[in-house]
């Protein structure tokens, strides 16, 4: 909160600020009694309000015209508690949980419970301790009490930070604002700052979340199910379908056997989050991934692109695990235009392009050829006139010295999500439910530092016969001597 106060002060620098620490009815009383100017992540509620009007007219309390965020209630237990999962609605009912003195966590807790388990559930004294409910004065508290085993769960926020606890439900999402006492002149001048702030960086409150609870456990833990949970116990291995040809996104080594690339590595992590280990097989060239599927040669196919099967109701497919682009390469200094007619090379593998191009482009005609290195040929050869790839494919091959002639169009033709399919059966869309909950787990710079590593990292090493390739002209005619000394 001292960010969002600074980003405030920006607009305000002649403010000053001093910090007080305290429970929330204590400050609430400061507030009140105007020893102190502003608090933080005030919430709304039917019961708070009616009791801040009845304040607000004996001279309490005001708020900013805009909400600073949104908390949400989050039910954390220990790493190594086996018998608690996410959003096991009967089990939360005998379960112990932990809430803060006054907090609305608890009325929060017993709205979701009500939808999503039972009408009737009440907890019915919520300012005293009862069989399942315990009460506490501050978060620390709760915390050791979790820790020796006093309670099995505890209730906090999204603003509360825990990367070492395991969420088993998440509930309730309500605004929080900034909030002063009646009638102060300070809530204008902070209504303005939060117009400005909005208006100068739409994505303010993104980055600053982003910058404090990226690596907390809401967002660094697969948040499974007793049955996913349950599932991915009893299925200790999977095998997983990659594609032969797209380096470095994904690659077989003929000589080695070893697939390696980008969504390998991707695909490792994301089966590393849900506990069982990954066995490798590529796809044959030209294989078609439901084929693959088909014959159970794999169980689910990996890096492929999430619209390719996206609706069909034979497959069952993950959220994207990445975003890259499609680009566009032609000979350098062609006219390239969308709207004329151009011969598009596209590989035989990749019919999710081939179905786009001639939906979307009846202008253009598609050459299909063998593999991204024959579409490349037939670019230079005059057969096509441009190659549509991803950039991470193309702008690798096109290192390759035997192709200075070619250049990447910079304009951004397409959006790639990549994902992973299966068949569309029971235990499959409880697998890939899992799948989902692990990618949604994957840290982004992790992501980022799989992709450098494979791209980057890796550039064209020219061999022998591209140096010949480059240099044949110098070359040519050349007589070199050999001495026997």
């Amino acid at each position: 909160m001292a960010d969002y106060l600074n980003e405030l002060k920006k607009y305000h620098p002649q403010w000053e600020f001093e910090f007080v620490e305290g429970d929330w009815s204590n400050l609430l009383l400061l507030l009140r009694e105007k020893k102190i100017d502003l608090l933080c992540s005030a919430r709304y509620s039917a019961a708070r309000v009616g009791a801040y009007d009845e304040a607000a007219q004996k001279g309490g309390y005001c708020y900013s015209a805009k909400p600073i965020g949104q908390l949400q209630g989050l039910l954390y237990t220990n790493e190594a508690n086996s018998d608690l999962y996410y959003n096991d609605y009967k089990k939360l009912a005998t379960t112990t949980i932990g809430f803060l003195k006054g907090s609305l966590n608890i009325e929060l807790f017993e709205q979701f419970m009500q939808t999503y388990y039972e009408p009737d559930y009440t907890i019915a004294d919520k300012n005293t301790n009862s069989k399942y409910i315990k009460l506490y004065e501050n978060e620390t508290a709760m915390t050791t009490a979790l820790e020796a085993g006093e309670i099995e769960a505890l209730a906090t926020e999204n603003l509360s930070y825990h990367d070492d606890l395991r969420i088993i439900a998440k509930y309730g999402c309500v605004p929080f604002y900034f909030m002063s006492y009646y009638e102060s002149d300070l809530m204008p001048e902070i209504d303005s700052a939060l117009s400005a702030i909005k208006a100068d960086n739409y994505y303010f409150k993104t980055e600053l979340y982003q910058k404090y609870y990226a690596t907390s456990a809401m967002h660094q833990s697969p948040l499974f199910t007793r049955e996913e949970a349950d599932y991915l116990k009893s299925n200790p291995q999977i095998t997983v379908g990659f594609l032969p040809d797209r380096f470095p996104l994904s690659h077989l080594d003929r000589k080695t056997g070893e697939l390696t690339g980008v969504n390998e590595d991707i695909a490792e992590l994301i089966f590393e989050f849900c506990g069982i280990s990954l066995q490798m097989t590529p796809l044959d060239f030209w294989e078609k991934t439901a084929d693959a599927l088909a014959s159970g040669k794999c169980a689910l196919v990996a890096g492929v692109i999430y619209e390719n099967f996206d609706g069909n109701s034979d497959v069952v497919v993950s959220n994207p695990f990445m975003t890259s682009n499609l680009v566009v390469a032609s000979k350098r200094g062609m006219a390239y235009d969308q709207t004329g007619k151009h011969t598009i090379a596209i590989n035989k593998s990749f019919e999710f392009l081939q179905k786009y191009i001639a939906e979307k482009y009846p202008n253009f005609q598609i050459l299909i050829t063998d593999s991204v290195e024959a579409s490349v040929q037939a670019v230079l050869d005059g057969k096509a006139d441009v190659i549509m790839q991803n950039a991470y494919v193309l702008n690798y091959l096109l290192q390759n010295p035997r192709y200075d002639s070619l250049q990447i169009i910079p304009t951004e033709f397409l959006t790639e999500h990549s994902a992973i399919v299966g068949l569309n059966h029971d235990t499959n869309q409880l697998l890939i439910s899992a799948v989902n909950k692990a990618i949604v787990a994957l840290p982004q710079e992790k992501i980022d530092q799989i992709i450098n590593a494979n791209t980057i990292a890796q550039p064209y090493v020219a061999n022998t016969s591209d140096f010949i390739y480059k240099y044949h002209a110098c070359l040519h005619g050349m007589k070199v001597g050999v001495s026997s000394d």
